[in-house]
């Protein structure tokens, strides 16, 4: 349990949720003891009851608390009863964190009936329970009447597409609501169709979250069509579906007219052709953020080479694709004339020696916007030239204070020469090289680098010194 801003409450109540704390590491010892578990459990049922005595009458009696968060703490619907009759006597909660209580339908119920009168309370967390069909609709009922609500989060709530219909209705008539998460619940491409629909009406929500909800390509039409009409989300999450390149397709056509969203995310989805997102990345001149990590694409170089145009997006996500070196040869001209990117993640590719070649040119042009993205070079096929490059740039780094070269190729030869980058370099407090090719660590270890259990996990020896020498 965890209050905030509260003050003045009843001794005679506080006294009691103090002696079930005392109590509670009383029996933690006999239970080590004696290995009696049922006798905590069955006291843990008692101690919560206890505890919303406590909770419940600080919400009728005290107008200081601002947030309460109850993860985990319910117990069966008299518990859930209780706070809900607290809350309609209180007029100055703002956050209200209800996850993990095995809250279903008629406990969604009794939150629904306080949320049509409760005057200030504008974040609702339910995550993590299972709400059922009538739990749904009855929050959704409450929506149409509240006026205050501006954060909703319901992911991990088993929602499926029959239950979004109540969602779609809120979207239309609820002129509050501004963040609304519905992350890994079952919704589908019919229950995608019928947010769309809702949103369509909208005019005050900013951000919709969508991962993880079995959407394809049909419901990425119907979230292109919505984009095209939507003028005010802004932060659009649909990470971890199944969509494909026409739903790429779709949704990229919407962002063609859209002049509203700045937040995209498509990671873990099943894209391979990135020529869509490449002509809206030319003429959308709202999107900062775009991560398209996690997908199957092997040919980045449409989506690089708009980067030409582009003068808005901040950051551009490809981590653990397939991009191969010959995919970035050019990168270095189009960064010449992009000064808006500031974050290129190319972590978990093939980018390669020759990969690494083209970065180096990029990086005369904009040294701290590239050595950003050089921070994580993870599972890349890297190897000694690779890495002889990497210490050639981060000699004059003044930026980075990790550098990560994890499963790679890198040698013997390799690992000396960044060894030999670390005595120019100020700024640098961690290498990681674990699972290279550095078979000889004997010999490295006498040179620069300093051997740790295998010699595949390496930690800097020069890098020790400077830490012993700032203290």
């Amino acid at each position: 349990m965890c209050i905030r801003d509260s003050t003045h409450i009843d001794k005679g109540l506080l006294s009691d949720f103090i002696s079930f704390e005392f109590t509670s590491l009383m029996l933690s010892e006999y239970v080590k003891k004696t290995k009696d578990s049922e006798i905590m459990t069955e006291f843990h049922e008692k101690y919560k009851r206890q505890n919303m005595k406590v909770i419940g009458w600080i919400l009728k009696h005290t107008e200081l608390i601002k947030e309460l968060s109850l993860v985990c703490h319910l117990v069966g619907i008299e518990s859930i009863r209780s706070l809900g009759e607290a809350l309609k006597r209180n007029k100055s909660l703002v956050s209200l964190e209800l996850s993990y209580n095995n809250t279903k339908a008629e406990g969604a119920k009794i939150i629904s009936e306080a949320l049509k009168v409760h005057p200030s309370l504008a974040q609702l967390n339910l995550h993590y329970n299972d709400l059922e069909y009538k739990g749904v609709k009855a929050i959704g009922k409450a929506l149409k009447v509240n006026a205050v609500l501006t954060k909703l989060k319901l992911n991990y709530c088993r929602i499926k597409s029959k239950e979004t219909m109540f969602i779609g209705e809120v979207l239309s008539s609820n002129r509050k609501l501004k963040e609304l998460l519905l992350g890994s619940n079952i919704i589908g491409d019919e229950g995608t169709r019928i947010i769309c629909e809702g949103l369509k009406n909208n005019g005050t929500l900013t951000l919709l979250g969508l991962a993880e909800n079995h959407i394809g390509d049909e419901g990425s039409k119907c979230i292109g069509q919505m984009l095209e009409i939507n003028a005010t989300l802004a932060v659009l999450q649909l990470a971890y579906n199944a969509i494909g390149n026409k739903g790429v397709e779709s949704i990229g056509n919407g962002l063609e007219v859209n002049k509203a969203l700045v937040h995209l995310e498509l990671q873990g989805n099943r894209i391979e052709n990135v020529k869509a997102i490449s002509v809206v990345l030319r003429v959308n001149s709202r999107l900062i953020l775009l991560n398209l990590g996690e997908n199957r694409i092997k040919d980045a170089k449409a989506v690089l080479e708009s980067l030409k145009d582009n003068k808005t997006l901040k950051q551009l996500e490809l981590r653990k694709n397939s991009i191969g070196g010959e995919s970035i040869v050019g990168i270095s001209e189009i960064l010449k004339h992009n000064k808006a990117l500031a974050v290129l993640e190319l972590s978990e590719n093939k980018v390669g020696d020759k990969g690494m070649r083209e970065i180096r040119r990029a990086v005369s042009y904009n040294i701290q916007q590239l050595h950003f993205s050089l921070s994580k070079l993870d599972n890349n096929e890297i190897g000694d030239v690779g890495a002889n490059i990497v210490s050639e740039i981060f000699r004059s780094n003044k930026v980075l204070a990790v550098l990560s070269l994890n499963f790679n190729d890198i040698g013997n030869e390799g690992a000396i020469m960044l060894g030999k980058m670390l005595k120019s370099n100020k700024t640098l407090t961690e290498l990681h090289l674990n699972n290279n090719k550095i078979e000889d660590a004997g010999a490295v270890s006498y040179t620069h680098l300093r051997a740790h259990e295998t010699g595949r996990n390496l930690v800097c020896r020069l890098l020790l010194e400077k830490k012993k020498k700032k203290k």
